[in-house]
């Protein structure tokens, strides 16, 4: 049995631009879906796409102390890739836990996780 739905415009461009949100994978962001986080001059850039806000981050790992590193790359759309003190390091990203931080922490001063054993701060700039 067929079913009529009836959209408005405005509903199907928000659908589309939804269901293309969803459906992106590219290799310099990481979407979270509302989040996008791209790569920019070594600082991570998050897009909040429901708030229509942008923030700017500064990558901070620890290693006994905290060193600022560039962020390269998202590779794959789900991990990060970081270079600094002359090393490259990419560390896959659990994408759960990514969205649940920055749905509580977006917007503060300094973001602080852990990902696969590795203490990381996000300083905002």
């Amino acid at each position: 049995m067929k079913k009529v739905i009836r959209l408005t415009e405005s509903e199907l461009i928000k659908l589309v631009k939804r269901v293309i949100l969803e459906q992106e994978l590219d290799e310099d962001s990481l979407v979270v879906s509302p989040y996008e986080l791209t790569a920019s001059g070594g600082y991570i850039v998050i897009k909040d796409t429901k708030n229509k806000k942008n923030y700017k981050y500064e990558l901070k790992v620890k290693k006994g102390f905290w060193i600022g590193v560039d962020v390269d790359d998202f590779p794959g759309g789900n991990s990060i890739k970081a270079s600094g003190l002359g090393m490259s390091k990419t560390i896959n990203i659990d994408k759960n836990i990514v969205k649940n931080i920055l749905s509580k922490k977006l917007g503060q001063s300094e973001i602080e996780f852990n990902i696969n054993d590795h203490q990381i701060k996000f300083v905002k700039v």
